[in-house]
């Protein structure tokens, strides 16, 4: 069997498959990460592209040249959605397919996402922990992951979807994209979440199935303190989703600042009430674990409060304005 585009499938004709990878700097795992994609067997054409942008020239990714691989360097560094907004304008492939440079494709990866997506729908894969051995690792990929864990059934669908495993068809990108990057923060910092604004979105729209059999494996942070930072960003981003027009279960909860540690309990809930039902098997590591588990959501709270609170200071003087406008036309 060869490597990816060489296959000839039963079938006559598969779709033109776009692969898209961001990476910032010099990050170790890009050369694994991207084996695990260039070795993948699939019928029809695919074309990876690598979006590589670093600080300085000095900074960006060698990046030997390989069949069917694409390189597309960027100075200054790109947020993950801008990175991958700029290779969506250059590729041309009938299907967008998304990963990261931190993530390993398991063979069959590919081929299970297209034959999920039939052409017409998005598909979110299933992720496993890619560092089962390290604590903190598995800290990680419980709380940011474990709702895409294979276990999960086919028809189970979760309420959004992971660029660490993704398939767009392009119909629905042109009506549902670009990733929108505006989540800056209210005092400028980067803080992410653009592709669970975009998912949740094409839930609603009855266009996202989950593929179990289309597996990557995430190489989680292993590092207490970045952990620790990663969450508190992410506690940053889902105060902009509480407030933005998606599904999210707990919208309530996560518009309220005074709320975060209601919020954080529930999480907390959430992953041994998933635990239970996709990953039984992971619900001892998941008890033994309940002391970091509860720092790292500590540490989510307080940047999805931290946020909440810039938010709703910044929001309140254009809602202000306007419920003064609205009231002097009534006038």
């Amino acid at each position: 069997m060869g490597a990816l585009g060489e296959k000839t499938g039963e079938r006559a004709s598969w779709a033109s498959v776009s692969v898209i990878i961001p990476t910032l700097g010099l990050r170790s795992s890009l050369e694994g990460a991207l084996t695990s994609v260039l070795e993948q067997e699939y019928p029809g054409p695919v074309e990876v592209i690598v979006v590589a942008s670093a600080p300085s020239e000095d900074a960006l990714p060698v990046v030997p040249a390989r069949p069917g691989l694409s390189v597309l360097p960027h100075v200054p560094p790109l947020s993950p959605a801008a990175a991958r907004n700029l290779a969506i304008s250059r590729v041309s492939g009938d299907v967008l397919v998304f990963t990261d440079d931190d993530a390993i494709a398991e063979p069959g990866w590919l081929r299970s996402l297209v034959e999920a997506s039939a052409g017409m729908r998005a598909v979110s894969g299933s992720i496993v922990n890619g560092t089962p051995q390290s604590a903190v690792g598995t800290c990680e990929y419980l709380l940011d992951r474990l709702d895409l864990y294979p276990g999960r059934p086919a028809d189970s669908i979760p309420w959004h979807g992971d660029t660490v495993n993704l398939l767009i068809p392009r119909p629905v990108w042109d009506q549902y994209g670009p990733f929108v990057d505006h989540k800056e923060g209210a005092d400028g910092r980067s803080i992410g979440g653009t592709d669970t604004a975009i998912t949740s979105r094409l839930r609603r729209a009855g266009l996202l199935v989950f593929a179990p059999d289309a597996r990557v494996a995430h190489l989680n942070r292993t590092r207490g303190l970045d952990m620790i930072r990663g969450q508190h960003r992410r506690g940053r981003s889902t105060a902009y989703l509480g407030r933005a027009n998606i599904d999210h279960p707990w919208n309530g909860l996560l518009r309220h600042p005074l709320l975060a540690p209601v919020a954080a309990a529930a999480r907390v809930f959430s992953v041994y009430r998933r635990c239970v039902r996709f990953a039984p098997e992971l619900l001892g590591r998941a008890v033994r674990l309940f002391p970091l588990l509860l720092v790292a959501l500590c540490a989510w709270g307080a940047g999805l409060a931290t946020e909440g609170r810039l938010l709703d200071k910044h929001m309140r003087p254009a809602t202000m304005a306007a419920t003064s406008s609205a009231k002097g036309q009534a006038q």
